[in-house]
């Protein structure tokens, strides 16, 4: 038998509506041929919902599952009549049992066209992915360690929040010199009210993006694929493409750092667009769902949290945890901001995955009154600055570790020339492979979870490595002794 199948309340889940056939969040004129996501997928989650995907499932395991014949009652009818006088007999054992009628009915028409097909297992790489319309989108980040809500953790933890969630409320509330006069403001307001109820994602966007950025620009991108980070799930998700991200410009941060750090760091292959993102916006238009924004930001903040834990670690033999928040997202739905702050954990278990936590820090209503159009307005622009000096404080600090071990690699190039030189009897030229590092693999996708990396190698050892290797046992020590 199937499953049991759970409703989650409060959502209406639409088939025709839902771009769920897409592979991107946003893109919902793509079109692709009908898939379905891998078995494995309904029997490692623990709740799933009643989607329309789900329900595919539970038809297409019903009917490979023979209907169970009923138990044939026998009685006479003066017990009949008995059973109708106290409501009738029970019949609960007739329950999912097919209507015999039709069943041989559809089987004798199949038998003469042709033969039931075998059963093949489908293939998973045709699997469509979950995006955050589909009511099993938190789920999947669940199994990754990314918590959307403190229901969704395991085995009831409280959820956590960060160390540094008071430094970042009283921020928030600080003046800021980004905000234009009062006057300006003022019209601002009044043209703010005339588009609340715009229905089109695409119109509100336009309209509502330059009230909250101003003219300051950090570097920035709109509606970006995230095709170049490492997936937190087996590809069972769609890539994340925030309507809005800030980052850091590549050249500012090293070379070196930004080769070991590649799929950690750098959202997409266009060398134009910012790197290292760790604040986003998700917007949603009027009537639009906003716990679909929240599962939204909290992929995406999931995301930048990782980037930012990756340069605090870089040239560290072991991740450490500080417990503090150092990405933020908003969300903008029916007239409000919410904003949220994102921060990494250690895994709980040995050899587990890091956890990512999302934090609410409050709701700004724009259109309730001019105050808090001001008032969300300034928290918007202060959040900004503070993501961006936490963004280039771990870029600098990444910066110098990898200047260091640049340094130290021109003495140990020196030192595997004469080991080469002891080896060979005479010195050679070295090749670019005696120099290059032993950089890790590109996690695969068939490891599950790959993504989650909670180890930083510093270069400098992957090349005293390398010079190890290439000596020989002579140059190490062994194979010296008598035979």
């Amino acid at each position: 038998m199937a499953t049991v199948l759970h409703l989650e309340t409060g959502q209406q889940p639409n088939d025709e509506e839902t771009p769920e056939d897409t592979l991107t969040a946003k893109d919902n004129t793509r079109t692709c041929p009908q898939r379905v996501q891998p078995p494995r997928f309904r029997d490692e989650t623990p709740r799933v919902f009643l989607t329309p995907r789900s329900l595919r499932e539970l038809d297409h395991r019903n009917k490979l599952n023979p209907a169970p014949s009923p138990t044939e009652i026998y009685g006479c009818a003066r017990d009949l009549v008995r059973f109708a006088r106290n409501g009738g007999p029970d019949i609960r054992h007739l329950r999912g049992c097919a209507d015999a009628r039709f069943t041989h009915k559809a089987s004798s028409t199949v038998s003469i066209t042709s033969s039931p097909p075998p059963f093949i297992e489908r293939d998973e790489r045709m699997a469509k992915r979950t995006s955050a319309y589909d009511g099993n989108f938190a789920a999947e980040l669940a199994n990754a360690a990314i918590y959307v809500k403190p229901c969704h953790m395991p085995d009831g933890r409280k959820a956590l929040k960060p160390n540094n969630l008071e430094d970042i409320c009283a921020r928030l509330l600080e003046p800021s010199n980004a905000l234009p006069p009062p006057m300006v403001l003022s019209s601002m307001f009044d043209s703010f009210e005339k588009f609340d109820f715009e229905v089109q994602e695409a119109t509100v966007s336009s309209m509502v993006m330059p009230f909250l950025i101003g003219d300051r620009r950090f570097p920035h991108q709109q509606d970006a694929v995230f095709t170049n980070m490492a997936p937190f799930t087996d590809n069972r998700t769609v890539r994340a493409q925030p309507d809005y991200f800030e980052g850091a410009k590549s050249d500012s941060i090293h070379k070196l750092v930004k080769q070991d750090l590649n799929e950690l760091i750098i959202p997409t292959k266009h060398v134009v667009y910012p790197i290292v993102p760790n604040f986003f916006l998700e917007l949603k238009g009027h009537g639009g769902m906003q716990i679909v924004a929240t599962k939204q930001v909290c992929y995406d903040g999931a995301h930048g949290a990782r980037a930012i834990h990756a340069l605090q670690n870089y040239g560290k033999t072991e991740p450490e945890y500080d417990g503090n928040a150092y990405t933020i997202s908003w969300t903008f739905s029916n007239g409000s901001l919410e904003v949220y702050v994102h921060h990494t954990t250690a895994p709980v278990t040995e050899g587990g995955l890091p956890e990512y936590h999302m934090t609410l820090l409050g709701v700004y209503p724009l259109s309730l009154s001019y105050d808090d159009f001001i008032q969300g307005l300034r928290a918007f622009q202060n959040s900004r600055d503070i993501a961006n000096e936490y963004r280039m404080q771990f870029i600098e600090q990444a910066n110098q570790q990898a200047s260091k071990e640049a340094t130290a690699s021109t003495t140990t190039g020196d030192t595997a020339v004469s080991l080469h030189a002891r080896v060979d009897g005479a010195p050679r030229q070295r090749s670019i492979d005696d120099c290059s590092p032993r950089f890790p693999k590109r996690p695969s996708e068939s490891s599950s979870q790959s993504s989650n990396i909670k180890s930083y190698p510093t270069r400098k050892t992957r090349r005293l490595s390398a010079v190890v290797e290439d000596a020989g046992p002579s140059a190490s020590g062994e194979g010296t002794g008598d035979m």
